[in-house]
């Protein structure tokens, strides 16, 4: 397993054609809950899946997407997925998304992935600029981004209905040092 970026607990990697990697992909991307931060609003199938991992094997910089596989370093059982989104190596700027399994969650692993995600993209990438699009209703999301220095710079008021009300959408960025 080759990976991309790692910590002591948790590494990231390319998703991989294998069974493993499509039925974690697959589960998550079908679990209602995780759609409101998706912004998705119906199922998928498996075979969308497997075209998606092969399709996500692509550059990110031809792409301007690269999504990774989160995994714990001791079991290498996968917790999720961080997205890369938006590249844009002229303006510097690289968005990104993260998806943790709900019996991941609470454990100080999004705190992990951001940073892990933030180091790539300043030294490997090169960008000036990290952001990330949340929902307001998403609170434990933007109080991670919030205190790992991200500052809210905009809101698209109603921007997503969800659970019976609207939702603002909340871009919060972060300039390196």
């Amino acid at each position: 397993m080759r990976t991309a970026m790692k910590s002591e607990r948790l590494y990231l990697r390319s998703f991989e054609d294998n069974k493993q990697d499509i039925s974690a992909l697959y589960e998550w991307e079908n679990d209602p809950e995780s759609w409101d931060s998706s912004m998705a609003s119906n199922p998928v199938s498996a075979k969308f899946i497997r075209e998606y991992i092969l399709e996500s094997a692509t550059s990110l910089i031809t792409q301007g997407t690269m999504t990774l596989a989160i995994g714990l370093a001791e079991t290498q059982e996968l917790i999720g997925y961080l997205q890369f989104l938006g590249y844009d190596a002229i303006s510097q700027r690289v968005g990104y998304g993260l998806y943790i399994a709900p019996e991941h969650r609470r454990k100080g692993y999004g705190r992990e992935v951001v940073q892990l995600a933030e180091q790539y993209a300043f030294q490997h990438l090169g960008v000036r600029l990290v952001y990330a699009d949340i929902l307001s209703n998403n609170l434990s999301c933007c109080k991670l981004f919030e205190a790992l220095g991200y500052e809210l710079k905009a809101t698209l008021p109603e921007w997503h209905w969800s659970q019976g009300s609207w939702h603002n959408l909340n871009y919060y960025m972060k300039w390196k040092n």
